[in-house]
């Protein structure tokens, strides 16, 4: 348990670190988006979708609702969450 609070600790100061990182601009995105999330890999498995991992940025979701996508111009739902070491 002690680890896995090391661990927490350090991944929120190293998204704490990324995100002063970022340039003025991207900041005030940053603050006043509500969800903002990085995608690292998207894959499909038959018979569960399109899977997608990545770090939250910003804000928080829910399973069921919906998300968009600016790039594809597309809006999902969330079915599943997942979280590493939770």
């Amino acid at each position: 348990i002690k680890e896995d609070i090391i661990y927490d600790q350090f991944t929120n100061k190293l998204i704490d670190s990324i995100i002063e990182s970022i340039d003025f601009r991207k900041k005030e995105i940053l603050k006043s988006s509500n969800f903002l999330y990085q995608i690292d890999h998207c894959f499909s498995i038959k018979n569960k979708g399109t899977i997608i991992t990545g770090t939250i940025l910003n804000g928080s979701v829910e399973s069921g609702q919906n998300i968009y996508f600016p790039e594809l111009q597309v809006k999902k739902q969330i079915k599943e969450i997942q979280m590493f070491k939770k």
